[in-house]
């Protein structure tokens, strides 16, 4: 019959989803690479503002990527409760003896240098140590640069 449009497609749709999906999925791993430098990056810093006493909690600091949908980013994590007890502080505090007495050395006890046991003992507390803000600040011009590099990558291979 004459007038009637016939539309081919080659390839079919089936395959052009498929590309497309493939393409989308390289593009994602390509972003979660960079995401990784990013976060890499941020924990060097973090490792380096965070009290380091024994250095176990700066070892602590890691990070995790994510993909959610379309969003690729990295969240942050340290040893707990730990964490949470240098970053916002803590109140003045009695810490009691789980068995029968807390021993410890007290370079300036009341008898001078040495052991000294109590069945419980006040603790005053400490201040904040927000090291992870810091590390931020350092980290922000960095990131804010990578992150439109990636995001401009992104939508050009769109």
């Amino acid at each position: 019959m004459p007038g009637l449009l016939k539309i081919t497609v080659k390839p079919p749709f089936r395959d052009l989803r498929g590309r497309f999906t493939k393409a989308d999925k390289a593009m994602l791993e390509s972003k979660r690479d960079q995401i990784r430098l990013l976060g890499k990056h941020y924990v060097e810093i973090a490792r380096q503002e965070a009290p380091k006493r024994t250095g176990a909690f700066a070892k602590s600091i890691g990070f995790r990527t994510f993909i959610k949908g379309q969003t690729v980013g990295f969240t942050t994590h340290s040893k707990q409760p730990l964490g949470t007890f240098i970053t916002e502080g803590t109140k003045s505090h009695i810490i009691r003896a789980r068995k029968s007495v807390l021993y410890f050395f007290w370079p300036n006890g009341p008898r001078g240098a040495g052991m000294y046991a109590y069945r419980f003992v006040h603790h005053p507390g400490t201040q904040p140590n927000p090291y992870h803000e810091r590390a931020y600040q350092q980290w922000r011009p960095e990131g804010q640069v990578a992150l439109r590099r990636i995001a401009r990558s992104y939508i050009m291979a769109l």
